[in-house]
């Protein structure tokens, strides 16, 4: 009884593994080889399929002439390549000043076409240690002269002998402040070698009047600092006389002119003072037998 139930149970074994084989077998499709491709649902693609996408994939002659443009070429804007403006000729005319000529007497065209205050005044000079310098024409500056040689130094822009002397031996001197000698009315004298040494400065011209005063009214440099008759209305301390009444009644009755002082003011400038000890007509007082108005009647 045990071996019978041994074999059905082997029997059922073997037809359940036979009905899996064949369940198996019917339930994979076969994939059919097809001469045209296939199709995104697995079928064949048919002749007219085949066509019909060839034509469609198949590029036109213009398409293949004028391709379209990738991303990147339709993306990237194009780079227009500015050229600078040049300065025309017309902008450079418009500076202040081309030469020193167009400026003021005290002024100079720096590099960047603009008159400036002058840095020192025109052909004057000065000492640079032992090297003589001597202000540019257009006072922008100064100019290096040949330094001093030894047995000399350098004095108010000269070089003068410091050494004993032979008798009978000539320099030029200046004893007037520096800066002003060779300009305006100012210059050098000569100084002589003899049994003492150096003689003191002989025939050199100072300045007239000083910074402090204005110069003398008579179209020259008499203060030496290169400009003429600056600040000048009148010459420092000279006396006029004076009459500020009617033209008519000076010297009529009582009426009497004054005198009038050349005074610097406190703008720096030489002008006439007050007038002072004149007389100019007043209200005629009766019985004083004098003519007060001026008009050249008494008591009227």
């Amino acid at each position: 009884m045990y071996v019978q139930r041994l074999i059905y149970l082997r029997i059922l074994i073997s037809l359940f593994f036979v009905v899996l084989v064949g369940m198996t077998l019917h339930c994979s499709p076969t994939t059919p080889t097809c001469s045209n491709g296939t199709l995104p649902d697995g079928s064949c693609r048919q002749d007219k399929d085949a066509q019909v996408e060839m034509i469609v994939s198949d590029p036109s002659p213009f398409e293949r002439n004028n391709p379209e443009p990738t991303p990147s070429e339709q993306d990237t804007p194009e780079t227009v390549q500015e050229t600078p403006s040049k300065e025309s000729p017309q902008d450079a005319q418009n500076q202040l000043c081309n030469t020193s000529s167009e400026c003021t007497a005290s002024e100079y065209c720096s590099p960047e076409g603009k008159c400036v205050p002058q840095l020192c005044t025109p052909s004057t000079k000065r000492c640079a240690g032992q090297t003589p310098e001597q202000c540019k024409n257009d006072g922008s500056g100064w100019s290096a002269l040949t330094a001093c040689q030894s047995g000399t130094s350098c004095e108010n822009g000269t070089c003068v002998q410091t050494g004993p002397c032979q008798k009978g031996d000539t320099r030029p001197c200046y004893t007037g402040p520096a800066g002003t000698k060779d300009t305006g009315v100012c210059k050098s004298g000569t100084q002589t070698c003899g049994d003492s040494g150096w003689s003191t400065c002989q025939g050199e011209t100072l300045p007239e009047v000083n910074d402090e005063s204005c110069d003398l009214c008579d179209q020259k440099d008499n203060d030496c600092d290169g400009q003429t008759d600056e600040k000048c209305n009148c010459i420092l301390g000279k006396v006029r006389t004076c009459y500020s009444g009617p033209t008519n009644t000076q010297g009529v009755g009582v009426c009497k002119s004054g005198t009038s002082t050349c005074t610097k003011q406190s703008n720096g400038f030489c002008s006439w003072g007050a007038c002072q000890g004149e007389l100019t007509p007043a209200t005629e007082i009766c019985g004083t037998s004098k003519d007060e108005d001026c008009d050249g009647q008494i008591d009227e």
